[in-house]
């Protein structure tokens, strides 16, 4: 029956989402279309040459202004969407699993692992945002040596929610820190 089968399909996507960060690799081939923008310049991205979609000024931003200035950095990559091969967290969401793909993976020189998700002012307030936030948070917990952010940019400043439950409505960066 159609109830079985979801069973069977969740807990396989339950099952898959159980290995850790460290069981993942970065792909070694990755294909890429003219509505990617080539980026030679990047000295700590791990894939050369770095690639972002036209529209991701938020990401590109990012990675010039804290992930390549940033010295405890050793080096980032840029995650994409919508293949297996990539990194995804599966969430729930209006009453349906779901995975999405945090933007960045980031290892420090002390070993830790950051896994970084930025988000447009718009969607930062979305109850979809919260309940990815929080499945990051779950996914993460109790892991030594990784943390996870959604990153939001404040004309000229990002940050990082603190709280344990992810808030953010209205503008209001309470709870909030600047990078």
């Amino acid at each position: 029956t159609i109830k079985e089968f979801e069973s069977i399909r969740l807990k396989r996507i339950e099952q898959k989402q159980k290995k850790s960060i460290d069981d993942w690799n970065i792909p070694e081939i990755e294909m890429f279309t003219d509505s990617h923008i080539k980026k030679d310049n990047y000295k700590k991205c791990i894939q050369i040459p770095c690639y972002f979609k036209e529209d991701s000024t938020l990401e590109k931003e990012f990675t010039e202004e804290y992930l390549e200035i940033n010295s405890d950095i050793e080096f980032w990559y840029k995650n994409w969407v919508s293949n297996k091969i990539y990194f995804w967290i599966l969430y729930t969401f209006e009453w349906k699993n779901s995975v999405f793909y945090p933007d960045f993976i980031v290892k420090y020189k002390d070993w830790n692992i950051g896994i970084f998700d930025t988000k447009a002012w718009m969607t930062a307030s979305e109850m979809k945002t919260k309940f990815k936030a929080e499945a990051l948070q779950e996914y993460c917990k109790n892991k030594d040596n990784i943390f996870w952010w959604i990153v939001i940019k404040n004309w000229t400043s990002f940050f990082l929610n603190l709280w344990e439950r992810y808030d953010y409505v209205n503008d209001n960066l309470a709870g909030w820190n600047r990078m």
